[in-house]
């Protein structure tokens, strides 16, 4: 929950509040993946890789439409060789005055990385977890 406080200036409402909701509840959503997606209670959320990035640059900046825009990011894994680089997208609105991280779109470059986004991935795991409880 620390973790989250800190993300919370930087993060939207509604990201904040679907991350809450998965790290009270990640005990109960199953740890099982199907094809290697990832699990909400391990691995890197913020990145298509599961083992996450070593670094990281912004590239092209495009406007959705007024106080929306998506930001290109190239992602580089150095934790074997030859590294890994790939780019992600992450989409940022206006809120409160400033800019914040509304959702992360990932990349799909290999099988076993995820190839959705951030947002519909936790939104489809807590559906899932309702109709478990039902």
């Amino acid at each position: 929950m620390d973790e989250l406080q800190q993300l919370a200036p930087y993060i939207s409402r509604e990201l904040h509040g679907l991350l809450e909701e998965a790290l009270l509840n990640h005990n109960k959503i199953s740890s099982r993946t199907v094809q290697q997606r990832r699990t909400f209670s391990e691995g890197d959320l913020f990145s298509s890789l599961f083992d996450g990035p070593t670094s990281f640059a912004s590239g092209a900046i495009e406007e959705l439409q007024g106080d929306e825009h998506v930001v290109s990011v190239k992602l580089t894994s150095g934790k074997q060789l030859p590294a890994l680089s790939w780019t992600d997208k992450v989409k940022v609105i206006r809120e409160n005055g400033h800019y914040v991280v509304a959702d992360i779109e990932y990349a799909n470059h290999w099988a076993f990385g995820s190839n959705t986004k951030l947002v519909a991935s936790l939104q489809s795991a807590l559906r899932k977890r309702g109709r478990k409880n039902a």
